[in-house]
């Protein structure tokens, strides 16, 4: 057991069961569907937000995102609502665009959301298990 880690959760259990390989490709996936536009952008942190799960006596991943998606959608809709009002007369394809542009804004924020979250558990980025172009980080 990593004798650094203050959650209590066994680092070598997620190693057996590949997820650190897992999240280290579904974050590759985000970044490269940022080359690839906004749409491959969503649904690769999708595919992210898929692989968080909670850990049996450990940190509950899984529940912390879900919250964390419910704050930005209480914030997002009231964001919309004031657009709505200061605009009610748009036409449905300036609402949908505005909604997409919040959707877009949303992948943003949990993507670096999920990241930390794995960072300040201590999952996946710890020395000798990331591989690939961060393989240096102490």
């Amino acid at each position: 057991m990593n004798q650094e880690n203050n959650t209590g959760h066994h680092v070598a259990w997620a190693d057996r069961i590949g997820l650190n390989k897992r999240w280290e490709e579904a974050i590759k996936n985000c970044y490269y569907g940022m080359l690839y536009g906004p749409q491959d952008f969503k649904h690769a942190v999708n595919a992210f937000k898929m692989l968080m799960i909670n850990i049996k006596g450990g940190p509950q991943l899984k529940d912390q995102v879900n919250e964390y998606i419910n704050k930005i959608d209480k914030v997002q809709n009231i964001q919309y609502k004031k657009w709505l009002s200061a605009d009610p007369g748009a036409i449905t394809s300036r609402r949908k665009d505005v909604r997409n542009d919040l959707d877009n804004k949303k992948a943003e924020i949990l993507f670096t959301f999920m990241i930390q979250l794995l960072e300040d558990n201590n999952f996946c980025f710890y020395k000798g298990e990331f591989t690939g172009d961060y393989d240096t980080i102490d």
